[in-house]
């Protein structure tokens, strides 16, 4: 391809980036809204709280009951009547704090006299040993006005949890705090909504030791404070407060991204939106596919066949016949032979399973409507053999002779939700037919190409020797 080509079609690729930059930046835009919106009302509700006389007067006397009944036997109608006080805050509580996972009532000599959860915390001293290892208990240590305290895992209750502090004054003294628990659920929801988002695009949360404030989309693990992201992705980040930027993310995928650091308080979170580059590029390839597939065809119609290898099975094979499919597991051999103005692909899963269909040109992969195997195959697997985390994972090893039906083959391919780094394909124009094997025991896929005059090999190739479409494109694209 010539200098010139090569050049245009970098900058038709960047051009594309930068329409991916901006719907990423149009994504976090509107989840730092929505995050800024729940932080602002949960603060409000939590400032709320130092005003709310009720509260305040129930604060006062459980507090004075507290110190009592460890010295005194008090009247049955005090305790009662306490009891009654107590049963009544619980009911103002969901009616008006219910957002709150539980509100701590701390005196100024650390005691947590009383809980609405009543959990391991309740009547324990927050600066005590088994407390203070928490942030909450370091905070309140400083003798805090209104205050926040980051995320972190509260075994108390086993839940990640942020704390609003709010002052309790009475007659311009203040005498202790109420300490507002906060999970990390409604963060967790507002940020991993995806709603609307691409396959692999996802926005997280991070906080200033490098870990996520949010669960993945990709796993069915918890990630909240477990999962540690790199220190150069994430410090670098925060250094900048705003960009973007083409990383190795968690995953080890690489992803474009975009970033901003959120401030709250003294907390510091790094709010990051990306997508994976490989559903970028196929999003690019299907946006330009009217040249881009000229090229791909170019690329696959070149003579690469290696030296004449003789490859034989001695185990006993699966065989599969024109406008036809067959599964096989890592104990068998499956292959299809004289595929000629056909198309063969196998579809793998290493390690687990493989399909081979023999496409005729009867199917809708060559225009007609006779067959539409790929639809009927796809459409199974995806049933039947794998989750949705799992189709990348899939191989798909395409061969014939000649590129009719590659086109729609792919353009199907990326419709189902499956990349261009995911599909290899052979072209032999010089030979006549090929037969194709897949080994799942080997992981082995390969060709046999023949002439008709002799059937004989005139050459074989084995798919872990070929380019992905997506190095191909790359290589004509930015190289």
């Amino acid at each position: 391809m010539k200098k010139k080509d090569i050049e245009q079609n970098k900058n038709i690729l960047e051009t594309h980036y930068k329409k991916t930059f901006e719907k990423l930046q149009l994504e976090l835009e509107k989840k730092k809204e929505l995050l800024r919106e729940y932080l602002t009302e949960t603060k409000k509700q939590a400032n709320n709280l130092s005003k709310d006389n009720k509260m305040i007067d129930f604060f006062k006397i459980k507090n004075e009951y507290y110190y009592l009944k460890k010295d005194t036997v008090l009247p049955e109608n005090i305790v009662k009547s306490v009891e009654q006080l107590k049963r009544e805050i619980q009911s103002y509580y969901i009616m008006n704090y219910i957002q709150f996972y539980d509100i701590l009532f701390i005196d100024t000599l650390g005691e947590i006299f009383y809980t609405l959860k009543k959990q391991a915390d309740y009547q324990k001293n927050i600066f005590s040993s088994d407390l203070d290892k928490y942030k909450i208990s370091e905070k309140l240590k400083s003798r805090p006005f209104e205050s926040f305290v980051d995320y972190q895992f509260y075994d108390i209750s086993g839940e990640t949890s942020a704390f609003f502090i709010e002052p309790v004054i009475d007659k311009e003294k203040q005498i202790g705090w109420f300490v507002l628990q906060l999970t990390s659920n409604s963060i967790n929801s507002i940020l991993t909504s995806d709603d609307n988002m691409d396959k692999t695009e996802e926005t997280i949360l991070v906080n200033k030791e490098h870990y996520m404030l949010t669960n993945s989309r990709f796993s069915i693990d918890n990630t909240i404070l477990t999962k540690k992201l790199s220190k150069e992705n994430i410090e670098s980040k925060f250094k900048e407060g705003k960009g973007e930027k083409i990383v190795i993310d968690y995953r080890d995928k690489e992803v474009l991204s975009v970033f901003e650091v959120i401030k709250f308080f003294d907390s510091e979170w790094l709010l990051i939106s990306k997508i994976d580059k490989n559903e970028v590029l196929s999003g690019f390839y299907a946006e330009n596919k009217n040249y881009l597939f000229n090229i791909l065809e170019n690329e696959l119609s070149k003579n690469k066949t290696i030296s004449l290898t003789h490859i034989k099975n001695k185990d006993s094979v699966i065989s599969v016949n024109m406008d036809e499919y067959k599964r096989i597991d890592t104990t068998e051999i499956i292959f299809t032979q004289g595929v000629s103005t056909c198309t063969a692909i196998a579809i793998v899963l290493p390690g687990k399973f493989a399909y081979l269909a023999h496409i005729s040109p009867f199917d809708a992969i060559y225009k007609d409507k006779k067959t539409d195997i790929i639809k009927d195959l796809l459409k199974k697997i995806s049933y039947f053999e794998i989750t949705e985390s799992q189709k990348e994972l899939l191989e798909f090893k395409i061969m014939s002779t000649k590129t009719y039906s590659l086109e729609l083959l792919i353009d199907k391919l990326i419709t189902n939700g499956y990349n261009l780094n995911q599909i290899k394909i052979l072209i032999n124009n010089k030979s006549d037919f090929g037969n194709i094997y897949s080994n799942l025991k080997t992981n082995q896929t390969y060709v046999n190409w023949r002439t008709i005059n002799n059937h004989t090999d005139i050459s074989s190739q084995d798919f872990k020797d070929a380019e992905n479409l997506e190095t191909i494109l790359m290589n004509n694209c930015m190289n």
